[in-house]
């Protein structure tokens, strides 16, 4: 029977062996130091049991004066650490140990009607949810009196809009919306959300009641708790966040304290003017291990000061690289005073040059401004750089030729794009006969072509920067003053345009100040690098030149604007005669005359809506101008018709801002380009010359272009107007 059950029965579990004691008879030669060993391991400490098991035997008023004192939330632990406890502050008896309690809590609202003491205090200071007990729940529903965590309020809460089973005959005594009878929390997009479990008891206590006179006056006793309700939740709202105010402050002040400790000791150790050279983004005070709301003991110095001396380490770089960079600044005026000097003794100025930004960015300059900081520069610092600054400002010369053409390469690429949008378009998709220029062909160009290219008269560029002139009809005033000027820029005058120098001043008032080198004094503006970022091809003012071009003969494909400048040729604008409309047709015809440059002007910004049509002034017309203008005594040279002299001496000459100050030049204090009379009474106020020369105290600037001038007017004869178109006069013309 055994065996069976041994063989074909289940295994018996097996029990643990029992380890049998050993008598010193039985033990070896090394028992001794066996026992040593073992007497030796720590033994761990067992915790002293019942400690507090003595004080439930003290009296109870002694107790009570003990709880007394503690803490509201210290007193909840403590009835809930043991039955005893929690046998005895829950008793009625200990409710004047709860309120003492309380007491200590400054400016908390009274236990509200309907709650205990104990419930009123682990409302308000327990972090629980009331449903089910997740901790750290902050938010208290001060309406609602409990604290709900995000899960349990889509379980627990309804919006208000949702009520639809109210009894039909509520509608007859009032509406009876929630927020009015019963306690809501506010919710997303303003809604009110509420208990179900309170609205469901409300319902039942209104439906139990039977009569009209018991159902009103439920709801006006509902009425009389809801406004206490609101009262006393405005008043635990207001505490809440006096004490969040408080506490805010309270961290504030541990931090402020923390960070006055650690400061005290970095400056202990020789890092004060590290400390006081802090500049944004750093910050000491921002660092995790010293903005803590914790007091700076010396243990927990010990434990961070490593991190925050290598903090202060990278301080230290950053500060000793701003006051180098800072002495760099300060040296730099001493470069511009080289500088100002080599251009001054260059006058006139037949080329565009450098201002201090650049020159200071010269390499041989730069070395001298980054000598060592215990090394003085001035002037004579620079002796050895002065025979060199020819071969520097040739170098640069070619360097913003460089950037040029680059920028021209990027304009003729902007364009080669809009003339392939255009072609898938198509022809039927332009307002007028003036957008077909932009499907003009637009190659790619080597250094020679770009450099043959921007050189042509045809090649215009405009200022972004500057103002912009408005398209207009041809049937608007000549002079009114709605239309902004054109500048057109041309090379080489274009490089010295002011705004490739030029930016605007920091609009934010945490941007650092410019320095002495880009400072100017007198308008908000900052000197820059120089750079054709500005700038951009006008195809549109392109085209019209040719146009002139060719009136005169010329090649538009090989002219510069150098040569259109040496050509004495007019052009009378034959728009302005068609909107004259002369009463005869065969008496001759007034019109308006300018130099290439003002024709280009006048038509962009008259008749910018049309193509152009000029008529070229012949040889005679010219002399006739000339002897005319003799004749008129006006200040610059104008043609104009004999018998219109005494009209054109009434106009008033023209703003000609291509006047600078010598002595203000790249200084902080200088001026822009100004009428000459502006600059003369600049120098005698500011600078006390009275008697100004040219090229001596003032000098006309290299970008200055000619101004432009009063419409000059021109009579034609009515056959020219009638039959000479302008291919047509300009055949003739090339004939004789």
């Amino acid at each position: 029977m055994d065996a069976e059950s041994t063989t074909s029965g289940a295994a018996r579990p097996s029990r643990a062996r029992k380890k049998r004691k050993l008598d010193a008879s039985t033990l070896g030669p090394d028992s001794e130091e066996h026992d040593l060993e073992l007497s030796k391991k720590p033994q761990k400490k067992r915790r002293k049991q019942g400690r507090l098991a003595a004080l439930i035997d003290m009296p109870i008023d002694v107790l009570f004066e003990i709880f007394g004192h503690l803490r509201p939330y210290d007193l909840l632990k403590l009835s809930r650490m043991t039955k005893e406890f929690r046998s005895m502050l829950m008793h009625k008896s200990s409710l004047s140990v709860w309120k003492a309690a309380l007491a200590q809590v400054p400016d908390l609202p009274p236990c509200p009607p309907g709650m205990t003491e104990p419930q009123w205090v682990n409302l308000v200071f327990d972090p629980h949810c009331h449903f089910c007990l997740t901790p750290g729940v902050r938010i208290i529903e001060w309406r609602l009196r409990m604290r709900i965590c995000a899960k349990c309020i889509k379980q627990h809460t309804r919006e208000a809009f949702i009520i639809k089973s109210f009894p039909a005959e509520l509608d007859d005594v009032e509406y009876f919306l929630p927020e009015k009878f019963i306690p809501t929390r506010a919710g997303k997009k303003h809604r009110r959300g509420y208990l179900i479990s309170e609205y469901n008891r409300v319902k039942s206590e209104y439906e139990a009641l039977e009569g009209p006179e018991a159902r009103q006056a439920y709801i006006v006793e509902r009425r009389r708790i809801m406004a206490e309700i609101e009262a006393h939740s405005d008043l635990c709202e207001t505490w809440a966040q006096n004490q969040i105010e408080d506490r805010s402050l309270e961290l504030q002040q541990l931090r402020d304290e923390r960070f006055r400790a650690i400061v005290k000791e970095l400056e202990a150790l020789g890092w004060g003017q590290d400390i006081a050279g802090i500049r944004r983004p750093d910050s000491l005070a921002d660092h995790e291990l010293v903005r803590k709301p914790q007091r700076l003991t010396k243990r927990i110095w010990n434990r961070i000061q490593g991190p925050i001396i290598e903090f202060m380490e990278n301080i230290r770089v950053k500060r000793l690289a701003r006051e180098f960079a800072e002495l760099v600044v300060e040296r730099k005026s001493s470069a511009v005073k080289v500088l100002r000097a080599y251009k001054n003794a260059r006058l006139p100025v037949t080329d565009v040059y450098p201002e201090g930004i650049d020159f200071c960015d010269f390499g041989p300059v730069k070395a001298v401004l980054e000598s060592p900081a215990d090394v003085t520069v001035d002037e004579s610092s620079f002796s050895e750089v002065v025979p060199l600054i020819p071969q520097l400002i040739d170098e640069w010369r070619k360097s913003i030729d460089t950037l040029f053409m680059r920028k021209l390469r990027v304009e003729e690429a902007r364009l080669r794009q809009i003339a392939l949008l255009w072609g898938v378009l198509g022809s039927s998709y332009y307002d007028s006969e003036e957008e077909e220029y932009i499907r003009l062909p637009v190659t790619t160009m080597n250094d020679e072509e770009t450099t043959a290219k921007m050189k042509l008269a045809s090649a215009v560029f405009r200022c972004n920067s500057c103002r912009q002139f408005y398209d207009t009809s041809s049937d608007a005033d000549e002079f009114d003053e709605q239309f902004d000027n054109v500048e057109p820029l041309f090379y080489p005058k274009v490089l010295g345009h002011l705004c490739l120098t030029r930016k605007a001043y920091p609009f934010w008032s945490w941007d650092p100040p410019p320095d002495s080198v880009r400072k100017l004094e007198n308008y908000d503006k900052m000197r820059r690098a120089w750079s054709p970022q500005a700038l951009r091809l006008d195809r549109t003012l392109g085209s019209y030149v040719e146009t002139l071009v060719e009136l005169a003969g010329l090649d538009p494909h090989t002219t510069t604007a150098e040569q259109m400048n040496e050509l004495e040729v007019w052009f009378a604008c034959r728009d302005c005669v068609a909107e004259l409309e002369p009463e005869d047709d065969n008496s001759p015809a007034i019109a308006f005359a300018f130099g290439w440059r003002d024709a280009l002007v006048h038509h962009a910004e008259m008749h910018s809506i049309v193509q152009p049509t000029w008529q070229l002034l012949d040889h005679e017309e010219l002399e006739k101008c000339r002897q005319a203008y003799t004749a008129a005594g006006v200040s610059r040279e104008r043609m104009v018709n004999p018998n219109l002299t005494a009209f054109l001496e009434e106009l008033p000459e023209l703003p000609d801002p291509s006047w600078a100050c010598v002595h203000c030049r790249d200084l902080p204090g200088e001026i822009e380009p100004t009428e000459l009379t502006d600059v003369k009474d600049h120098i005698e106020e500011e600078h006390g010359i009275t008697d100004p020369q040219l090229n001596r105290d003032y000098y006309r600037d290299f970008a200055a272009q000619p101004p432009f001038d009063s419409p000059c007017q021109i009579l034609l004869d009515a056959a020219d107007d009638d039959e000479e178109s302008n291919n047509g006069g300009m055949e003739e013309r090339n004939g004789e």
